[in-house]
């Protein structure tokens, strides 16, 4: 029931670009990795910080695939960034957290 109500909201705002992120509904995102949560919360913020639009919806399957994949130099880039604060704040990746969201115009 919520993947159609997800779905449904996706293509009543943009077609296209529903087609394409249709298929991280439920999939596609490795939700077993301990970082997914943190990874999730940079792409919100980065995600905010873009122009808003049809453009930067359509940009959500590319950010989805270059911050979850390991393989990937933004991924890469991320955790090491990551790493980097946790070492700071002495305390381990997992345990960081963002909480200085930008202020969304609506």
């Amino acid at each position: 029931m919520l993947v159609e109500v997800i779905e449904n909201a996706l293509y009543s705002y943009d077609e296209k670009g529903a087609f394409y992120i249709q298929d991280f509904v439920g999939q596609n995102i490795d939700i077993t990795n301990p970082l997914s949560f943190i990874i999730s919360q940079a792409l919100q913020i980065k995600f905010v910080k873009m122009p808003s639009g049809k453009k930067r919806f359509r940009k959500i399957p590319e950010l989805l695939i270059t911050h979850f994949s390991d393989i990937q130099t933004e991924y890469q880039e991320l955790v090491k960034h990551l790493e980097i604060s946790a070492k700071a704040n002495n305390c381990e990746i997992e345990e960081l957290d963002f909480d200085e969201y930008p202020e969304i115009k609506w």
